[in-house]
């Protein structure tokens, strides 16, 4: 595992915080564990041309959302066992958060390396090795240019599997969050306007109201399958879908001792449309890789509201995307 050198997190100034309530390893940005001190040395050269086994990139409709994903990719090494590196993304936290993986595994060490983890890390999905690198590359620029430098280990060993797209470190930032890139112009006019300090805890974050809207191809079947999924999902007598989980074991909540179950998100559908909400970006990350699990391509994003703590303070103003 490999993430961003220590760094002495500044006084607590009263921001508004989210608790995102999971198990996620610790992020890259305001980690503070150095690298493995047992790595291995580093991968060859050529690493980045053996046979391509798979690939992940961001799923895009949550990308577009949140801001949040994992690039990963598994190759076959010349002795035939694999090697593989995933990269998580949070560029509200600043870009890379963790880079992990396996150099040296069997298929099945590489499996149950990423069924362990895939509840605990942002969302991802199959694509080309070039939506891939583009993130990987692209959230490693980012954080490089703005903040203290990775352990060498980043590059010797996880992105050394992943192509570098051409270009400078400036090129490689602007490909993921300029014009013309996957990123929303709009999200990353929020996030600057709604940066998430170093002071807040690595297991919270800044509270974002999200509202995230899709274009629902058949909204009687959305809402029988919501149905279905009860008590991930559970309907309200206004028709409204409450999105709730167990409660994470030592939870302060006098509720969770109770058996009740935590209230995450929001689900309601209005027409043709499914609008979704979270008080997190991260949460709302979740909510909608539940419901792509749920309903698969019948759901689209149309369109996404941020509202950030301080906009509550003042006359209602949010950014759409």
């Amino acid at each position: 595992m490999s993430t961003r050198k220590p760094r002495k997190p500044p006084p607590r100034t009263g921001k508004a915080v989210s608790d995102r309530g999971s198990a996620a390893a610790k992020t890259g940005a305001r980690a503070r564990r150095p690298a493995t001190s047992d790595r291995p040395e580093p991968l060859p050269p050529d690493a980045e041309s053996w046979p391509l086994v798979r690939a992940v990139a961001p799923v895009p409709d949550i990308w577009r959302a949140t801001g949040l994903g994992t690039a990963g990719v598994v190759r076959r090494r010349p002795d035939g066992r694999l090697a593989c590196a995933f990269f998580t993304i949070h560029l509200l936290a600043g870009g890379l958060q963790l880079a992990f993986g396996k150099l040296d595994g069997t298929p099945q060490e590489t499996d149950e390396l990423v069924d362990g983890i895939r509840g605990q890390i942002p969302p991802m999905a199959e694509s080309p090795i070039e939506q891939a690198a583009l993130h990987a590359w692209g959230a490693f620029a980012l954080s490089e240019l703005d903040g203290p430098p990775f352990p060498p280990e980043m590059r010797e060993q996880y992105l050394a599997l992943m192509p570098r797209p051409t270009g400078s470190m400036r090129a490689l930032r602007d490909a993921l969050i300029g014009p013309g890139g996957p990123t929303p112009t709009d999200l990353m006019e929020f996030i600057a306007a709604h940066p998430m300090s170093d002071d807040v805890p690595e297991d919270q974050e800044i509270l974002i109201l999200t509202e995230m809207t899709f274009d629902v191809s058949s909204p009687r079947s959305a809402a029988a399958r919501l149905r279905s999924a009860e008590p991930t999902f559970t309907r309200q007598d206004d028709g409204e879908f409450v999105w709730t989980r167990p409660y994470p074991k030592g939870h302060w909540s006098p509720f969770a001792s109770l058996g009740a179950r935590q209230v995450l998100g929001s689900v309601h559908i209005v027409g043709d449309a499914l609008v979704a909400e979270a008080k997190a970006l991260s949460m709302a990350a979740k909510l909608a890789a539940t419901l792509k699990d749920l309903l698969g391509d019948s759901i689209r994003l149309r369109s996404t509201r941020w509202t950030g703590a301080s906009d509550l303070l003042r006359k209602p103003r949010s950014s759409r995307s």
